[in-house]
């Protein structure tokens, strides 16, 4: 009976090392996944800082030419008004000229 015991012992002693064994494999596993996961998650987060940095620097630039266009549309603006008003008094002072004119040449008859 004691022989009995003995082999029941170490059939429960074969079996709890062979539980054991699968649990650390499978935790072994688990590690290296965790491992592979956490220096993906570090090396997306050094993709977002680099992308963030560059976009921050494309923000800025494109607040500068925007800012540079806006100057670009005022003196444009500035510059046909004033065009517009040189137009207008050229044709002014054409049509005062050739007013100028017929009245002097009705003098001369």
């Amino acid at each position: 009976m004691a022989g009995r015991s003995q082999q029941g012992l170490q059939q429960y002693d074969i079996e709890v090392t062979q539980v054991l064994d699968d649990l650390v494999t499978r935790r072994s596993e688990l590690e290296a996944s965790i491992q592979r996961d956490t220096e993906e998650a570090n090396s997306l987060a050094f993709d977002i800082r680099v992308k963030t940095e560059k976009l921050n620097k494309l923000k800025q630039a494109l607040q500068q030419k925007e800012a540079a266009k806006s100057e670009y549309d005022k003196i444009i603006d500035d510059t046909q008004a004033s065009y517009s008003k040189l137009l207008e008094a050229s044709r002014m002072l054409v049509q005062s000229i050739k007013k100028e004119n017929m009245s002097l040449s009705q003098r001369k008859v």
